[in-house]
C-alpha cells in the first residue's frame, strides 16, 4: 500500500548532496528525522493514494501521492537538494507540484516541497 521510497532516493545524485555516511541519504519519514540532522536535508509522507479499481477483482496497483519536504541552511542548499531528489524520482514518479515556502519561522531553515504521483504494484 505504501511503497518503500528510500531506495529511489538512495541514489549518487541526492547522495552527493546529503550524503550521511556512505551509502546513505539525509532523506526521513515524516517525524523520523533526528533533532540534530545537518542540513540540508529531506523528510517524506504519504498523504493520499488511490487503488487502480477495475472491473473484477482486486486492484493490482495504487496510485501513490508523495510529498517531499526539503530544508536547508540557504536557499541555494535547499534548492540544489530539491533538483536532486526531483532528478531521482521522475523516471519513476510524476512531479505535479514543487513550491517554495520560504523560511521555516521556527527553525530560520529554508524549505522547499514537491509532489510527486507514482503507480506502486501491490505485493
Amino acid at each position: 500500500m505504501i511503497p518503500n521510497i528510500y531506495p529511489l532516493l538512495n541514489v549518487p545524485g541526492v547522495r552527493a548532496v546529503a550524503p550521511d555516511g556512505v551509502a546513505n541519504v539525509r532523506l526521513y519519514s515524516f517525524g523520523e528525522a533526528p533533532a540534530d540532522t545537518p542540513m540540508p536535508y529531506g523528510v517524506w509522507q504519504f498523504p493520499s493514494g488511490t487503488p487502480l479499481n477495475q472491473l473484477a477483482g482486486v486492484p493490482q496497483v495504487d496510485q501513490v501521492r508523495v510529498q517531499i519536504d526539503v530544508y536547508g541552511q540557504t536557499p541555494a542548499q535547499s534548492r540544489q537538494l530539491a533538483l536532486a531528489v526531483r532528478n531521482a524520482l521522475e523516471p519513476s514518479a510524476h512531479c505535479f507540484l514543487y513550491m517554495d515556502m520560504g523560511r521555516d519561522p521556527d527553525t530560520d531553515a529554508c524549505r522547499i516541497t514537491a509532489s510527486f504521483d507514482l503507480w506502486a504494484t501491490r505485493p
